[in-house]
């Protein structure tokens, strides 16, 4: 991984997270960078081509 502030939709990056609970750590986990718009269908996935 390479810190970068341009990053495109559909790039997976690090995030760091806490999972649920009082007395838990914080977690890195791989995350999918995107935006979903609000009528996007469940079943259709996103073009992110036509972004």
């Amino acid at each position: 991984y390479h810190p970068s502030y341009n990053v495109s939709p559909g790039t997976y990056l690090p995030v760091v997270r806490k999972e649920r609970g009082a007395n838990s750590e914080p977690v890195v986990h791989s995350m999918k960078w995107g935006l979903i718009p609000s009528f996007t269908k469940k079943t259709e996935k996103p073009d992110h081509f036509k972004m």
